[in-house]
Formats: C-alpha cells, sequence, structure tokens
C-alpha cells in the first residue's frame, strides 16, 4: 500500500470513529434526558410549541433518527457529505432536551439564568432551526452522487444560506424575549424601535430559505426525469421523502416565524413536521437498502430495525409513566416512583419480541428486494464493444453457411458454432452457441489425433473437395489425363 493509500485508510477510520463517538453522545444525551423528565413527572418544559409530550418526542424521534442514518452513512462512506449533514441536524435536535431541563431547574427555583444555559437557550432560538434547514436544502442538492450538479444548485444553495442568515439575525436581536423561549431575556436584544424590521428580515429570510427548498427539489425532479431506470428508482425514494419533508416543515416555519399561533397548535405543527422530517432520512436509508444507493447493499437492516425499536420503546416508556402516574394519582392522590419501576419492567419485557418482529420485517423486505432486483443487476446488457462482436460472429457464420451450400455432395456441412462465453442467450442455429463440453473437447482430440496418423485418401466414392479441384479446359486433340 502506498504511502498515500495509508493516509486516506487512516483519515477514515478517524471519520468513523468521530462519527461513532457523536452517534453515542447524541443517543445518551436523549435517553437521560427523556428519563430525568419521566422521573420528574412530565413537567412541561419553557420552550413553546414543544412544551408537553407531544413536542419532547417529536425532538427526541427527530435527533435520533437523523444520527442514526448519519452514523450509517458516515461509516460506510466516511468522505461524502451528506452523512455529516444529516448528523449535524441530530447534534442540534439532541441539545435541545438537556437545555430545557437546566433552563426548567432554574425557573421553578426563581434563581437567575446561567449565563451559559441563556448563552444555549439564544444559540438554538437563533441558530437551530434555520441552520438545519439549510442543511437538508444543500443535502438535497447533493443527491444521487454526493456532488451538485451544474446549474440550479448554485442559486439554490444561495438562497438557503442568505435565508438561514436573516432568519438567524433577526431572531438573535428580537427585542422582547427569545423566540423559542420567550419567558428569558434576549442577551442581544436590538432596540424596540427596530422591531418591524427585525420581523420583516426574519420574514425574507423565511421566503428564500423555502425558495433554496422548492429549488432544490425542481433540481432533484430534474436528474429524476434524465436518469436511467435504475437511477430513477433510487431518486424515487428521495423525491417522496424530500416532498413529505418539505409540506410538514413548510407551515411550520410560516407559523413560527411569520405568522404566530397558541402553544398548543404549535406543538401539533412540531409533531407533524418531526414526522414529515425523518420521512427524509428513513427515504434514504430505504434507498440503500432497497436500490443500492451510494453502492450500499443491504447492511442498512441493523439500522432498519434499531431506529423504529428505540422509537417503540421510547413511546411505550413515556406513554406508561404517563398513565401509571395518572393512576397513582387517582387512586393515592399522589404521584409515586413505582411508576417508573413498572415502566421500566414493562420496557425490558417488550424488548425481545419487539426486536424479533421487526428483524424478521427487515428481513423478509430484504430477501423481497434482492428478488426484483436480481435479474437487473445479476445480467447487465451487453456493452458496445460486445455487440459489434457478435454482429461480426453473425455476418460470418452467415457467409460460410452459403459457401457450404456451393459444395458438391449429398451431406453439405452444417455451419459451424462459435463459442461465445457470457452470451448464452444467443445460442441456437444462426446464433453463437455456448462454449463446448469438456467430452465434446475429448472427442475433437482423439479424432484429430487419429487423422494425423492415418491420413484419409480419396476413393472414387469420396469426391475431393471441391476447392481443392482446379477446372481443365479441353482442346481438340488432347486426350484426358490419366
Amino acid at each position: 500500500m502506498s504511502t498515500e493509500a495509508a493516509a486516506e485508510a487512516r483519515g477514515d477510520l478517524t471519520r468513523r470513529r468521530i462519527a461513532t463517538a457523536l452517534w453515542l453522545g447524541v443517543c445518551a444525551s436523549i435517553a437521560i434526558s427523556l428519563v430525568i423528565w419521566a422521573g420528574r413527572g412530565l413537567p412541561r418544559q419553557p420552550i413553546s410549541f414543544a412544551q408537553g409530550p407531544l413536542g419532547m418526542s417529536a425532538i427526541a424521534m427527530t435527533g435520533t433518527v437523523y444520527a442514526t442514518v448519519a452514523l450509517f452513512l458516515a461509516r460506510r462512506l466516511p468522505r461524502n457529505l451528506i452523512g455529516w449533514f444529516f448528523l449535524a441536524v441530530g447534534i442540534g435536535m439532541a441539545a435541545i432536551i438537556p437545555v430545557n431541563l437546566a433552563l426548567a431547574d432554574a425557573l421553578r427555583v426563581f434563581r437567575p439564568i446561567p449565563v451559559p444555559n441563556l448563552i444555549l437557550a439564544w444559540g438554538i432560538t437563533s441558530v437551530q432551526l434555520p441552520a438545519s434547514g439549510a442543511l437538508l436544502v444543500i443535502v438535497l442538492l447533493l443527491f444521487p452522487d454526493g456532488r451538485p450538479e451544474r446549474g440550479l444548485w448554485r442559486l439554490a444553495a444561495g438562497a438557503a444560506v442568505l435565508g438561514c442568515l436573516l432568519m438567524t439575525v433577526a431572531s438573535a436581536l428580537q427585542p422582547d424575549g427569545l423566540l423559542w423561549y420567550p419567558t428569558l431575556p434576549n442577551p442581544a436584544a436590538a432596540p424596540r424601535d427596530l422591531l418591524p424590521v427585525l420581523v420583516g428580515t426574519r420574514v425574507a429570510g423565511m421566503a428564500f430559505l423555502v425558495a433554496g427548498l422548492g429549488l432544490a427539489a425542481v433540481r432533484l425532479a430534474s436528474r429524476y426525469r434524465r436518469a436511467d431506470p435504475i437511477r430513477r428508482r433510487q431518486l424515487g425514494w428521495i423525491l417522496a421523502g424530500s416532498v413529505a419533508m418539505g409540506t410538514t416543515l413548510g407551515p411550520l416555519f410560516a407559523v413560527r416565524y411569520a405568522i404566530g399561533a397558541p402553544d398548543a397548535v404549535g406543538e401539533r405543527l412540531v409533531f407533524i413536521a418531526a414526522v414529515g422530517g425523518v420521512l427524509f432520512p428513513i427515504s434514504v436509508a430505504a434507498a440503500c437498502l432497497r436500490e443500492r444507493l451510494f453502492g450500499i447493499e443491504a447492511i442498512v437492516n441493523r439500522t432498519l430495525v434499531y431506529v423504529p425499536l428505540m422509537g417503540i420503546l421510547g413511546g411505550m416508556y413515556t406513554a406508561a409513566v404517563v398513565l401509571l402516574q395518572r393512576l397513582f394519582v387517582q387512586f393515592t392522590g399522589n404521584t409515586s416512583d413505582a411508576a417508573i419501576v413498572l415502566a421500566t419492567l414493562l420496557l425490558a419485557a417488550a424488548l425481545t419480541p419487539v426486536r424479533r418482529e421487526l428483524e424478521g420485517l427487515v428481513e423478509r423486505g430484504t430477501r423481497t428486494a434482492k428478488a426484483s432486483g436480481g435479474a437487473s443487476t445479476d445480467a447487465p446488457p451487453p456493452s458496445g464493444q460486445a455487440t459489434i462482436l457478435l454482429a461480426v460472429l453473425e455476418r460470418l457464420e452467415r457467409i460460410e453457411g452459403r459457401l457450404d451450400a456451393l459444395e458438391p455432395g449429398p451431406a453439405a456441412r452444417t455451419p459451424r458454432s462459435v463459442a461465445t462465453p457470457g452470451f448464452p442467450h444467443l445460442a441456437g442455429e444462426g446464433r453463437p452457441s455456448a462454449a463446448p463440453t469438456e467430452g465434446c473437447r475429448g472427442t475433437q482430440r482423439r479424432r484429430t489425433a487419429s487423422h494425423a496418423r492415418n491420413p484419409p485418401t480419396a476413393t472414387a466414392a469420396t469426391p475431393a473437395p471441391a476447392q481443392n479441384r482446379s477446372p481443365v479446359m479441353k482442346l481438340p486433340g488432347m486426350n484426358p489425363s490419366p
């Protein structure tokens, strides 16, 4: 191995380890935060549009799915930017829940918010959602081969980045508190006289970001129309996921940054946007599994098992804790830690059956994908050189057949078959046949050796071949040669 190849291998190994460490951090942060929040009785959080269980489950689901699909892509293709952009979205979503818990602790005891927590809340309010939207637009521009195509990609990426910057600046300078944490003061608040300008800037940024998303979708649809059938099947999954993501994220952006709505309505919009948003990385994983996007085969099976498993078990645990706590309050008048213990036992009992069921579903899907894709992948069409060679062979056979038909004798030779390994579908009359078997080769060698020892002699019953006879012109007075 050369020095450059060794350096590239070490770099890829380092990237895989970094991706694995970040994924473990995301999963640990979400799991520990949910356990702590459930242990406190699921209190309402200070973040708007995600105060209750519906909003918190949406945040946890989004962070887990994006980080898990990102880990799969980063480990298989460590230099592909799509996996790293997915990982950035997952990290941003995973940071929201522990920040919420820390802020809720400070607000509950009526003490001043620590400066680091306030800075984190300010960063989440200003950067997290606009940056996630811009990254997803850029991800759409990179499909299906990880490189942007000439044309609309610069315009789409520029509109998305400009929209992200405008929304970030307007949210960061909002004078009347933080956008996502309205009860907290803004450490970088602008004078209140600039509020109309900041609102207009935020709306303009949202329009640019939505326009970038639309241009990216148009560019992806254009690639789909010009692609071959295999690439179309791959891009079909990506188009379906991007449509689901765009139709659910658009209303959330409009309500959050332009229109405004009560927290109850906003929480439902956040959950719907989370469901549509996670369909996009799931569609990428499905394209990798069923259509071998990026050349990745069915190693994604574990991802498709454990991502739904974590979501199902997390939902079961949250629902069990809520239900048991309400039962304890109904019968005893107080909450009890026994609800957490019983929910944990229920989770442990459901782990193995749910995992086995998901593994069976994924295995059946993999077998179906292999059966449907085997004909198209195992027998590719002949190349241009092979097609020319077959045409030449067919022409030679026709010429040989015509020459054999001109020979005298009752038994004219049949056209010989030309062995063309790799094209058995062309075997038959007038087509090259498959290579001769070992028995035929042995018989041919024995006949050749026998003819070499005893060369055949011409007899009266066996006329000489026509090509060895030379025409003789008879002249008057000449006797024929004996």
